[in-house]
């Protein structure tokens, strides 16, 4: 899983966001689900391309602009996400995949980053709080950059 990936999962995965979404705000009021909706479109990308690596004893993780290193032997680091809040953020290699978690006051966000025996990376996204009344659930896949 190590080294660079571009997005591969077409329009369908990028809807797929969407509907996740929708499917976990379906019981808000029509105002408040579309104030949070597009909060959440906002945070909630498939990000062209990123890139996994590990570096000395840290694993480095690099999308949409910004780098992630953390110790791999996961413990937390504390980060600032690209809307401003604290957040605590782990990676670990459990097996034969990647786990990301960043946990924040709104709630905690995981990736579960794996190769499949197509040779395609996927990222299963799940993002809980207690604001919501349940969890937003997608996954995006990717292939190896060129």
């Amino acid at each position: 899983m190590l080294g660079r990936w571009q997005f591969v999962g077409g329009a369908a995965e990028v809807r797929a966001i969407s509907q996740a979404i929708d499917a976990a705000l379906a019981d808000f009021n029509p105002v408040m689900r579309e104030i949070v909706a597009s909060q959440l479109r906002d945070t909630n990308r498939a990000y062209p391309e990123f890139s996994i690596a590990v570096e000395g004893d840290n694993i480095v993780s690099r999308i949409n602009g910004r780098t992630l290193s953390t110790p791999a032997s996961g413990a937390a680091r504390e980060v600032t996400t690209p809307e401003g809040r604290s957040a605590q953020v782990t990676q670990r290699i459990q097996g034969s995949r990647l786990i990301q978690t960043l946990v924040n006051p709104q709630g905690t966000r995981t990736h579960t980053v794996s190769v499949g025996s197509d040779g395609n990376l996927t990222v299963e996204v799940r993002i809980e709080s207690s604001h919501l009344p349940r969890p937003i659930r997608y996954t995006l896949t990717y292939g190896r950059a060129a």
